[in-house]
């Protein structure tokens, strides 16, 4: 892990906040850092009772020193694990403006039971496990085994005793919301207007989901009777504002192990010696991004010989490379961090008590998920604007040079390759020893120094490249000038791309990691279907949702705001829950009630 005392932190600071946020936004950072500012995160999800295989739409806000802030980190970890430690979840999702939306499928295979989601950055990870935004979700999935475990019966603790609470920094009083629905009974498929008319600027979320899928207050008693530790999260929650909490003051580190992601998704490891264990300083290194779009960067080890590498704009599960650049002795190794947390609370098992009240909700819930899956109305409407598409990665450009291969008659050997159809290209030195070289016809120069990529990948033994078998290459790209990465320089690229999946047999050494690495979740907006005629309020496909409406976008800016959705065919009653954060951190709170009649 990187250890990074305050100097350090400033300096980091320095170099990706400043160019990230520019002048302004850079000093206020650095303002923040003599102190190890405190930073937090709270998780609204859309009901707290799902199904195996539901999805389950979050929104979540993070704090520093109790404002809502994006100067700091730009990356939110969310996981689903359960009293075992067992993680079921695992997803990214990047920070703007101090928040983030997300929505992720809960694995259909998990057994009924109790669960725990819980969110952090990685600066978070410098301060007691505790502090890590947790709380509960239940879980049913009808095609397993109940186990019934007996819910521990003893009072709550009090506080100080027996137990470690930490303060979230967030226990402010809460603005109680006015807002009210068109009416309170509504026919099926039938338009639902809600008006939120608080003269005040806050970030709110909007759920309105059947009446149950809620934990009461009981279920909120039973949960924290059992783990107390969980109260410092849900003392952000409203209306879960418990009192007479005696919430313990953060013990702030003196130096840091895990810096703050400012510009977005990072990689950190360490470069040693094989033989004696040590960190070797001032070792360059390179990664790779594979794939279609190409993303390459470079690092040069601390002191303690820790790196770090930032990734721009990257969504989805990513095969990532990773070496050690000119490590010609071959005796250093690459180490590389986990990115989430492998520490969990001590949890102690519990579970809802499942009476006959409840599996009639159950029963109710599992009935419509089966009818949603398999009759998805097609009409449907975003509740909230799309986020526009992620800026492209970064990538090496196009080429000057490009000689496809596949067009000329079979040379035997890659030497033969280079000298008949690259001609700005030429294999230099020995046998064993040989190195390419890459000659800039505008410039005259010649560069003995080129960044070499196999399929993307780079390649620091052109030896081993020289021995490929050229039926397997697909084509040969050239880049003539100088290429910058950070303070480094290459003379020139040459990019091989081979017809294989295997890189054409190619082996890396030690020197280099392979790895996957998961990047952001792709994002979703939640749909709904929009009966705005008679043609689609008549459609025979049954319509029969437990959330009916979903949107953690809704900005209030000192005017009214309303919400239009739709009911569905289910009759139900109704929770609509609206609440959410102002910018300087107060809990905004407001929930009434519907009814769908026939």
């Amino acid at each position: 892990m990187i250890t990074w005392n305050k100097v350090a932190l400033k300096l980091l600071l320095i170099f990706f906040g400043a160019q990230a946020f520019g002048q302004e936004n850079g000093e206020r950072l650095l303002a923040c850092v003599d102190d190890f500012p405190e930073e937090s995160t709270v998780l609204i999800t859309d009901r707290d009772f799902y199904l195996a295989g539901d999805k389950l739409w979050f929104k979540a806000f993070v704090f520093v020193d109790d404002e809502l802030n994006s100067d700091l980190s730009k990356v939110l970890y969310v996981e689903l694990f359960n009293d075992k430690g067992q993680v079921f979840a695992q997803h990214k999702f990047e920070v703007s403006q101090g928040n983030t939306a997300g929505v992720f499928n809960i694995p259909a295979e998990v057994n009924t039971g109790v669960y725990y989601l819980r969110a952090y950055t990685q600066y978070m990870r410098n301060f007691p496990l505790e502090r890590f935004f947790t709380r509960a979700v239940t879980i049913v999935n009808p095609q397993s085994e109940t186990t019934k475990i007996k819910v521990s019966d003893k009072k709550m603790s009090e506080p100080g005793k027996g137990s470690v609470l930490i303060g979230s920094g967030l226990n402010k009083e809460t603005i109680q919301l006015n807002f009210s629905a068109s009416k309170k009974t509504f026919g099926q498929r039938e338009a639902v207007e809600l008006n939120i008319e608080n003269p005040i600027h806050a970030n709110l979320v909007v759920s309105v989901r059947k009446k149950g899928t809620g934990y009461s207050e009981n279920d909120i008693t039973q949960i924290l009777s059992a783990n107390p530790w969980l109260a410092a999260s849900y003392a952000s929650l409203p209306p879960f504002n418990i009192s007479g909490l005696n919430l313990s003051e953060m013990t702030r580190p003196a130096a840091l192990e895990w810096v703050p992601e400012v510009r977005g998704l990072t990689l950190t490891g360490m470069i040693r010696n094989k033989n004696t264990g040590l960190p070797v300083p001032e070792v360059y290194c390179i990664t790779s991004v594979m794939g279609k779009q190409i993303q390459l960067h470079m690092s040069k080890t601390h002191e303690d010989g820790t790196f770090i590498f930032p990734y721009n704009h990257l969504q989805g599960n990513k095969d990532i490379f990773v070496a050690i650049r000119n490590n010609e002795n071959r005796d250093l190794e690459i180490l590389i961090n986990k990115d989430f947390s492998t520490t969990f609370p001590s949890v102690l098992p519990m579970a809802m008590p499942f009476d006959s009240s409840r599996h009639a909700l159950f029963e109710a819930l599992y009935i419509n998920s089966q009818l949603n899956r398999t009759f998805e109305p097609s009409f449907k409407k975003g509740a909230y604007p799309e986020p526009g598409p992620m800026p492209l990665p970064f990538n090496i450009g196009s080429p000057d040079l490009v000689v496809e291969v596949k067009n000329y008659i079979d040379i035997p050997t890659m030497p033969e390759v280079f000298r008949e159809l690259v001609p700005t290209v030429s294999v230099r030195g020995k046998i064993g020893r040989r190195k390419l070289n890459v000659f800039d016809k505008n410039a005259f120069r010649d560069y003995d120094n080129p960044l070499v990529l196999l399929d993307n990948v780079p390649v620091s033994d052109v030896e081993k490249l020289l021995q490929l078998n050229p039926a397997q290459l697909k084509a040969i790209e050239v880049y003539h000038s100088d290429y910058f990465l950070g303070d480094y320089v290459f003379g020139g690229i040459v990019s091989v791309k081979t017809n294989t999946e295997d890189f054409a047999g190619y082996k890396w050494g030690d020197e280099s990691v392979f790895l996957t690495y998961n990047t952001f979740l792709l994002s979703e907006i939640f749909q709904y279907p929009a009966y705005v005629d008679q043609v689609d309020k008549q459609n025979k496909k049954p319509d029969f949702r437990t959330l009916l409406y979903w949107n953690p976008e809704v900005s209030l800016n000192g005017h009214p705001v309303k919400i239009t959705f739709f009911t569905s065919d289910h009759i139900s009653e109704y929770e609509v829950v609206v609440q959410g954060f102002t910018q300087d951190g107060r809990p905004c709170f407001g929930s009434t009630e519907i009814e769908v009649l026939k």
